[in-house]
């Protein structure tokens, strides 16, 4: 195995590492809170769970940084060796880590109207794709370890659904930009509007 096969995967075994530890964190939180428990603690520090979103947010930092990672490790695979883009692809999706096995490409965009006449573009997941439901539980769980809906002032109420909300919402965006950097790998080393475009961005 090459040296920038080898720096993708145990990139990505860093990101998956950490997500699994946020998702153990945020089970065992909503456990409690079902519990009628309002505290937790995490590397010795005792929080309530009202501040449960201070790891989380910690986590989501450190979850950028390893996202700015594994996509330069996918984008040098792409530029300075395409002939291994398919093998490193299928290292990836057949012995990598959890959150990236089975992993099905996302490379068909599709335009979805939002209000205010504007359009985004919205990258397709497929239901047979066991990651998908790997994040879409992920983020569940996120949400409701985050937010307090029972037994709270309403000030809590809504501050702690904020932030749930922001940090869901910034952890989707994340993970789909890196899932949509490893995907294109899946190409073989063809062209790739997304590499093409993060290049003319990066001034190369």
């Amino acid at each position: 195995m090459n040296p920038l096969t080898e720096n993708l995967l145990s990139t990505a075994s860093w990101v998956n590492d950490l997500l699994l530890g946020g998702a153990a964190l945020a089970l065992a939180i909503v456990v409690l809170k079902l519990l009628g428990r309002h505290e937790f603690e995490t590397h010795d520090i005792r929080l309530s769970t009202r501040q449960s979103w201070l790891p989380f947010a910690l986590m989501t930092g450190g979850h950028a940084y390893l996202a700015v990672l594994l996509i330069r490790a996918a984008y040098k695979i792409h530029f300075d060796e395409p002939s291994s883009a398919k093998p490193a692809w299928e290292s990836l999706v057949n012995s990598g880590p959890l959150f990236f096995r089975g992993l099905l490409p996302r490379v068909d965009a599709v335009q979805r109207a939002i209000p205010g006449d504007l359009e985004v573009t919205v990258i397709r997941m497929d239901h047979l794709d066991p990651t998908t439901w790997l994040a879409h539980v992920g983020a569940v769980l996120l949400f409701f370890a985050i937010s307090t809906l029972r037994r709270s002032r309403w000030s809590v109420r809504f501050g702690t659904t904020a932030a749930a909300v922001l940090l869901v919402v910034t952890n989707w965006i994340i993970g789909g930009y890196e899932i949509v950097a490893v995907s294109q790998l899946a190409r073989g080393g063809t062209q790739s509007s997304f590499f093409d475009d993060l290049r003319a961005f990066l001034g190369g």
